[in-house]
């Protein structure tokens, strides 16, 4: 068992990476045995982990709820979380009560933002069961629902007391869903740690088939990166910023397409977009480009942006969430761990870089 604490304002923040449920006991001390715990889960998860989890918790208490809902990124949206909030009244949950979010990134956000909102502000235990999870959308807060087709754009940021790691939960997913991860951890490599970068070009195959003495480390060291961003920005103001990279066109990708691609699938492409640019305004050395985008071809994500739709893309990047006045806010590098922020008016030159093989 690994642990991270942290302090994050007057917030205490532990991060386990274990490979049982087990040691989430220990977390109940903290609670009074009239915490109601209320676990938010989908029918897949739920169907996979909600017995094991219930019954590691029920060494300590009985009041348990769970809430579950269906999966996937379409249950992002206020007629989800209305139905959480009427669970919420019919079991009389206050702010003593807790929220455990059992799932991948949707059901982080969406237990997330109903633990933010309701009652302004219930307790947080986050327990991500997806790669993508474990390494990033659990870790920092933040939680979202989709509007109107735009992804992201209503939420909070709402800190989880404890997240908690089961690694042995990866056993039941594919590797395409583990190959999602991989580019948000490239990602946090590019902006903060060229070892990582190295250690994921050599051992990519080992981490997606879910070797321990290769995975273990590898979450613990992507945990330990977004950490240290989130202490010195909690608030998205400043450094968090950079960990957007390849967000602001992925997330476009992503809802352009109606999340035809993946979230992993729509931020790769995102990510090379970004690198385009980054190669073609702020001088971006060509062969770390190229070895970027070998290292996404070797693990299949996908990379060729040249033929995709980009007005339509264009359409949704004016909405971006990240955007501050009237042109959208672009994370771009000059160079590994040297990152700036950029407003550019995508013009027909910008949408000409993108469908421009370098």
């Amino acid at each position: 068992m690994e642990k991270i604490e942290i302090k994050l304002n007057d917030i205490n923040q532990t991060v386990i990476i274990d490979d049982n449920f087990l040691n989430i006991t220990s977390a109940f001390d903290f609670y009074s045995d009239e915490t109601k715990v209320i676990i938010i889960t989908d029918t897949a998860v739920g169907e996979l982990y909600l017995e094991s989890l219930i019954k590691a918790i029920n060494i300590s208490r009985q009041k348990i709820y769970p809430l579950i809902i269906k999966p996937g990124e379409k249950s992002k949206n206020f007629s989800t979380v209305n139905k959480l909030y009427k669970a919420l009244l019919k079991i009389g949950a206050n702010r003593e009560d807790l929220v455990i979010a059992l799932g991948g990134g949707v059901i982080g956000d969406i237990s997330g933002f109903v633990a933010a909102t309701y009652h302004r502000g219930l307790k947080l235990i986050q327990i991500p069961t997806t790669l993508l999870a474990q390494i990033d959308s659990s870790i920092g807060g933040k939680n979202a629902i989709n509007f109107e087709d735009n992804k992201n754009i209503i939420g909070t940021i709402h800190q989880p007391a404890l997240i908690y790691i089961n690694v042995s939960v990866l056993n039941s997913l594919d590797i395409q869903n583990k190959k999602n991860a991989m580019v948000e951890a490239i990602i946090h490599a590019i902006i903060r740690d060229q070892e990582l970068l190295n250690f994921i070009d050599l051992n990519y195959k080992k981490i997606l088939l879910g070797e321990k003495n290769f995975l273990m480390p590898f979450i613990y060291k992507n945990c330990t990166i977004k950490l240290q961003v989130i202490m010195q920005d909690q608030y998205d103001s400043t450094i968090r910023k950079s960990l957007n990279l390849g967000h602001t066109i992925g997330h476009a990708i992503e809802s352009a397409y109606n999340y035809e691609f993946s979230h992993g699938e729509s931020v790769s492409m995102g990510l090379i977009a970004a690198l385009k640019l980054s190669v073609m305004l702020q001088n971006f050395p060509k062969q770390k480009y190229y070895f970027i985008k070998s290292l996404l071809n070797k693990i299949g994500l996908p990379t060729i942006i040249e033929t995709l739709e980009w007005d339509k893309i264009i359409n949704k990047i004016q909405y971006d969430k990240k955007k501050v006045r009237e042109d959208p806010l672009f994370v771009l590098v000059k160079d590994t761990q040297e990152i700036l922020y950029q407003e550019l008016k995508i013009d027909s030159d910008v949408i000409e870089i993108f469908r421009k093989k370098i």
